[in-house]
């Protein structure tokens, strides 16, 4: 079965907090950042078209990705790649803080919690 992907025409300024705290483990330090490479993937990024921002956080949160810097689909998971984690405290406070000083637009809140509350479940798992 083949699937096609659509893209979502509308411009929007797309800010992603992932959560790098030591509660998270490498594996799904992999899936969160899998995740928004696949939410970006669904919009046409551009200087002047929708545009990302990350922050990743901690014990600090840390701007990692400004909107006019990689604003297209390589540069953007070329970058995800070399993004490290922290694995300090898990201070969300403080990440959500910075979103509000920024005024990011729409946020996305990646926390490896909710990719494993909705994945799939396994047949072995019913």
């Amino acid at each position: 079965m083949r699937y096609s992907i659509i893209v979502c025409r509308k411009t929007l300024d797309l800010a992603f907090l992932l959560d790098s705290s030591g509660t998270v483990d490498d594996s799904q330090w992999k899936l969160t950042k899998d995740l928004v490479k696949g939410v970006s993937n669904a919009f046409h990024l551009a200087s002047n078209g929708t545009r990302v921002g990350i922050i990743t956080y901690s014990t600090l949160p840390t701007l990692e990705l400004k909107f006019d810097e990689k604003n297209s689909k390589t540069a953007l998971d070329d970058f995800l790649d070399t993004v490290t984690q922290n694995k300090g405290d898990t201070r969300t406070d403080r990440a959500l803080k910075v979103t509000k000083n920024q005024d990011l637009g729409l946020v996305i809140w990646c926390l490896w919690r909710l990719i494993e509350i909705h994945k799939p479940k396994t047949h072995a798992e019913i």
